[in-house]
C-alpha cells in the first residue's frame, strides 16, 4: 500500500472522508480542508478531540490557529504530516526482520 493510500485510509477512519479515484498529497489536503471547515463550523469539540487522539501537539494547533486566513490550511497540513509520520513508522517497522532464536520458540 502506498504511503498516500495508507494516510487516506487512516484519515477516512478519523474524519469519514470519501476516497477519490486519484490519491496524492494535494487531493488528501483538499479533502482534509473541507472536512476541517465542516467540523470547525459544526462541531469544533469533536474536531479538537480528534486532534488530541491523533497526538497532534496542542502548541502546534494553537500556532496553526493564530493565522486566521490560513488556519484551515495549517491544520490540514499538521494532520497530514502526523499521519505521514505514522505511516512511515509503520512501514519501517514492517520491514524490520525479527530473528527468533530456536530456544525461544515454543
Amino acid at each position: 500500500m502506498a504511503i498516500e493510500e495508507e494516510i487516506l485510509a487512516a484519515l477516512q477512519k478519523d474524519f469519514y472522508l470519501s476516497i477519490p479515484e486519484t490519491i496524492n498529497e494535494d487531493v488528501i489536503l483538499q479533502l482534509l480542508k473541507l472536512k476541517i471547515s465542516e467540523l470547525l463550523h459544526g462541531n469544533a469539540e469533536t474536531f479538537f478531540q480528534t486532534l488530541y487522539r491523533l497526538d497532534i501537539p496542542e502548541q502546534k494547533t494553537k500556532l496553526a490557529l493564530l493565522d486566521n486566513e490560513h488556519a484551515i490550511d495549517n491544520l490540514a497540513l499538521l494532520i497530514y504530516e502526523r499521519q505521514l509520520q505514522k505511516a512511515i513508522s509503520r512501514t519501517e517497522n514492517k520491514q524490520t526482520n525479527f530473528v527468533v532464536e530456536d530456544d525461544l520458540i515454543w
